[in-house]
């Protein structure tokens, strides 16, 4: 059979062939009118489903997270973000998954929950099981083992769970032991049982209980202890096989069944043929699946396997599996596909694109029914009804999306995963102190997504989450907490907001030290957007610790000495020793190599900071820190960096949202109501 991929790639829009990673993946996105107010970005690389969207995407369309990235090679990230097409390619491997993905969401999709436990008994004579000849033979209605063979099959089990596999048998007793017989199942070890019964008109029941996972398994039965004297000898005669379980059984329900399959393709209802059975569940997965309408014919193309399927004779169900891989396969699936623009006349992107573009930045998933029927209606343009779904998008789980993708790489959570913290110089880390770090920052980051939170409070806030595991660093009573993070007032704590948090802390040292290079460039480019020169050829590293020059301080100031050093670092210096008073994984302390810690600075413009509270309060003030938010925000919503022509945009989004208070939503809002999301080519 042709790879699915080739299949799918014939369904609509003229597609004809999978997109290439270098000219055919870029879009060119023409010449707007420039009385219309419209940006000209240049050419847009045409953009996959990130890792991330493929599995909130596939958790939508289903009701449940199935587990899907394995195998999935990380998304390189461009200008900050792995969402900017240009820097998601798309390599064979991706190919090959994508169809052993598209076949097992399809699975998901038609597999039908068990019921009730199993309860069968099979036949060991029927065929199903197979002996060497030379161990034993069917005799009758039960198989004879008559020296030290095996008897072996592979039986179905529905469910995931712990099943008792009782074997009926008898056997010729001979010698001073009883007859044994191994029954293994699965990858187990087999069990052996002791065959005492000694007629076939009462024979005896060995039962075994095992865990096993849902699927075929193989099922051994084998004779261990053959034994021949004269007229004693033992064999062994099995009768059949009883199976039971599982016996934890519980019914459950598959979400992605009820949802779509509406009717039962190989017993349509009255009235429907079983092609218009699958029709119906093909559209509607393939509508939702591609986030927009089909053009005409894309149907009848989906369709053309199961009119095959039928025609041979074979079930409807055969031909709906077949087509649902071809959905899930196709660009329309694994790529953000959107119409080139109109040669002439408006060039805003139609309303379900419009809708996919905004589920995609605030729920990194596709859109919901609200979105497509307000695409559908036609009014998702209007800067009222966007504002109104950001509004309401924002306050549904979903938007911790924004946490996880959006925080995650611009404000260092995902980088909480990289770090090795020496265990001789910080014992108090560990992988669950890893977790707790990682997630009381998602935590604080979803109180600017939730709650109309002023962005500047990330740089002055005083409050964070601490759980029993963080308790320590930041100097508390570890039994006033629990293993739940909870909110926490930070007083006269010292910290402040985001530069105290451990885990970005963590993530700007090094194993044995802290880093003020690393956390002052960090400030520099992560939060007023201004990038430090990359260091002229030939300078030294850091120097090691000296008598004269023990601190971290001390050190840098000895590196710094140097000329050609000091034009860099009399950026980002005072920045980064700010953080000195916190160690590599972000504890408080005094003392640095047995001296008091200076975390004194003067920045360029003049301004003394005596540690990170005040440098805290000095960027939340700063102007190029708004700035600096905004233009993430706009890489991010538009999966592609602000090219100059964006600035008055990037004026008008920062004057519009501080006017409403610069919260994230004030932000999100604007970016999601101006001219350049709505438009061709300025995204993806």
């Amino acid at each position: 059979m042709r790879s699915l991929w080739v299949l799918a790639l014939g369904v609509g829009c003229g597609v004809a062939e999978p997109p290439a990673a270098e000219d055919s993946t870029v879009l060119d996105t023409g010449t707007p009118d420039p009385q219309a107010g419209l940006v000209d970005p240049g050419r847009v690389a045409l953009r996959r489903l990130t890792r991330g969207e493929l599995e909130r995407t596939v958790r939508d369309l289903l009701g449940f997270e199935p587990g899907i990235l394995d195998g999935f090679p990380v998304d390189d990230a461009t200008d900050g973000f792995d969402v900017v097409g240009e820097g998601l390619a798309v390599s064979p491997l991706h190919v090959e998954l994508y169809e052993r993905t598209a076949a097992k969401i399809a699975t998901w999709i038609l597999d039908r929950p068990l019921q009730a436990p199993l309860d069968v008994r099979q036949e060991l004579e029927d065929g199903t099981f197979s002996i060497a000849a030379a161990y034993g033979g069917v005799r009758g209605t039960h198989v004879a083992l008559w020296s030290e063979g095996e008897l072996t099959g592979q039986l179905t089990f529905p469910a995931d769970g712990t099943y008792r596999v009782t074997l009926e048998a008898w056997a010729d007793q001979a010698g001073d032991a009883l007859p044994m017989v191994g029954i293994g199942v699965g990858f187990g070890t087999p069990e052996v049982v002791e065959i005492d019964a000694t007629s076939s008109a009462s024979p005896g029941r060995y039962a075994v209980e095992v865990e096993l996972p849902r699927g075929r398994h193989a099922v051994t039965l084998g004779f261990l202890n053959d034994f021949l004297d004269g007229d004693a000898d033992r064999n062994v005669y099995l009768d059949a096989l009883r199976i039971e379980g599982p016996l934890d059984f519980e019914v459950v329900t598959n979400p992605a069944r009820d949802r779509w399959i509406t009717c039962e393709p190989d017993a349509p209802p009255s009235g429907m043929d079983a092609r218009a059975c699958v029709a119906s569940i093909v559209e509607a997965l393939a509508t939702t699946a591609w986030r927009r309408p089909l053009e005409p014919g894309e149907l009848d193309d989906l369709l053309a396997v199961v009119d095959e399927v039928l025609a041979a004779g074979d079930p409807a169900s055969w031909g709906l599996e077949f087509a649902l891989r071809a959905i899930f396969a196709s660009p329309h699936f694994v790529f953000h596909v959107e119409p080139p623009p109109p040669v002439e006349g408006e060039a805003l992107v139609p309303d379900h694109v419009l809708a996919s573009r905004l589920s995609y930045l605030l729920w990194s998933s596709l859109p919901d029914a609200e979105l497509r029927a307000l695409a559908d209606a036609g009014t998702l343009h209007r800067r009222d009804v966007l504002a109104a779904q950001v509004d309401r998008m924002l306050s549904d789980p979903r938007a911790s999306a924004l946490a996880e993708d959006f925080a995650g790489q611009w404000l260092m959570i995902r980088a909480v995963d990289d770090p090795t913290p020496d265990f001789f110089t910080y014992p108090l880390f560990n992988e669950g102190t890893r977790a707790s770090m990682k997630g009381a920052m998602l935590r604080l980051f979803e109180d600017f997504v939730f709650e109309d939170e002023p962005l500047t409070r990330l740089l002055d806030g005083e409050w964070t989450y601490v759980d029993r595991a963080l308790a320590d660093i930041y100097k508390l009573p570890p039994f006033g907490f629990d293993d739940e993070l909870e909110r926490f007032d930070l007083g006269d704590e010292g910290r402040r907001g985001w530069l105290t948090q451990p885990g970005l802390l963590m993530a700007t040292s090094y194993p044995t030290r802290t880093s003020p290079v690393k956390r002052g460039v960090w400030v520099m480019s992560e939060l007023l957007c201004e990038t430090p020169e990359a260091p002229p050829p030939g300078v030294e590293g850091f120097p090691e610790a000296t008598e004269t020059a023990a601190t971290v301080r001390q050190r840098l100031e000895a590196h710094r000495s140097k000329p050609q050093c000091a034009v860099c670092h009399d950026d980002f210096d005072p920045l980064g020793l700010a953080f000195e008073h916190y160690d590599g994984i972000g504890k408080f302390r005094e003392a640095d190599a047995g001296e008091p810690v200076d975390a004194s600075g003067e920045l360029p413009d003049g301004t003394v900071v005596g540690g990170v509270e005040d440098l805290a309060a000095v960027l939340a003030e700063d102007e190029r820190f708004a700035r600096c938010a905004v233009r993430k925000a706009f890489t991010y919503a538009h999966r592609r960096a602000p090219v100059p022509a964006d600035e008055p945009y990037l004026d008008e989004v920062l004057a519009r949202s501080q006017a409403e208070g610069f919260s994230l939503q004030a932000v999100l809002t604007a970016l999601v109501t101006s001219r350049t999301f709505r438009m061709h080519g300025a995204t993806r």
